[in-house]
């Protein structure tokens, strides 16, 4: 018996799908800028006649590359049922390390943003909902503090976790433990009672009194020339901080910034 011939429709899909595949998987791994629409067709099993076919320019296949992954990372925010703040944080956890330890995405995302405006709006449009879906989650399972915002709680949350990602310390992928850590790290910001928004006028007015300072026998002796090395030194981490954590954050956050 003879097997069904495909429909056109059919073999248009299998076609579109074969091209995704293959422009998806080196994208990923060369990135977008570096990645030829040849070497797509010659992965896919065609030639660039068909490819083109489908896909007139290059960028339309990496932007429906980028929803698909997108759309997946949606999916899994959405379908989050955490019963408790604990819950939360180990789902966090573990959909922040599947991305953490493919930082492929968010390179590729990027490259593909910085070759037009247009391509950089819609990767901001493809974050902006990534970040809409992740304020759901927090408000279906955390009570927020006075004063506090989750749309801010839920950019910080991507600004740590594009940090972990593209600012690996000692080229090393970050441990589980200590993304949890700094996803607890936010979440507790968010959680604990806020500063007032309003002061006492009675206090605003006050003058402010200090106690008077004991004359030391320093004081008379001139500070130091300051080389651009001692500032280097000013600016670095202190050894007994948590360097790795605020290498991360302040990575994420020049990233999104840069964005």
């Amino acid at each position: 018996m003879n097997a069904p011939v495909p429909s056109r429709r059919q073999r248009r899909h299998r076609t579109q799908r074969r091209i995704l595949v293959a422009a998806r998987r080196l994208f990923l791994t060369r990135g977008y800028a570096a990645t030829h629409v040849t070497e797509i067709a010659k992965n896919a099993g065609y030639t660039t006649g068909p490819l083109g076919k489908h896909y007139p320019h290059k960028h339309q296949l990496g932007h429906e590359v980028a929803e698909t992954l997108t759309a997946l990372a949606i999916r899994q925010l959405s379908d989050a049922r955490p019963t408790d703040r604990s819950n939360l944080v180990t789902m966090l956890s573990s959909w922040a390390n599947t991305v953490i330890s493919h930082p492929e995405w968010i390179w590729f995302e990027l490259g593909l943003a910085t070759t037009a405006p247009e391509h950089r709006d819609r990767h901001t449009d493809r974050r902006q909902r990534i970040h809409a879906a992740l304020t759901d989650l927090l408000a279906t399972t955390i009570e927020p503090a006075p004063g506090s915002d989750l749309t801010i709680t839920a950019a910080a949350l991507l600004a740590t976790l594009v940090g972990c990602t593209v600012a690996t310390v000692g080229n090393t992928v970050q441990d589980h433990h200590r993304v949890r850590t700094q996803i607890e790290l936010v979440l507790h910001a968010t959680t604990e009672p806020a500063f007032p928004s309003k002061t006492n006028p009675d206090e605003e007015n006050r003058s402010m009194s200090y106690q008077a300072r004991t004359p030391h026998a320093c004081d008379d002796i001139d500070p130091p020339q300051t080389t651009d090395h001692d500032h280097t030194l000013a600016t670095t981490t202190p050894a007994d901080d948590d360097s790795d954590v605020v290498t991360a954050v302040r990575a994420g956050l020049q990233a999104v910034r840069d964005d």
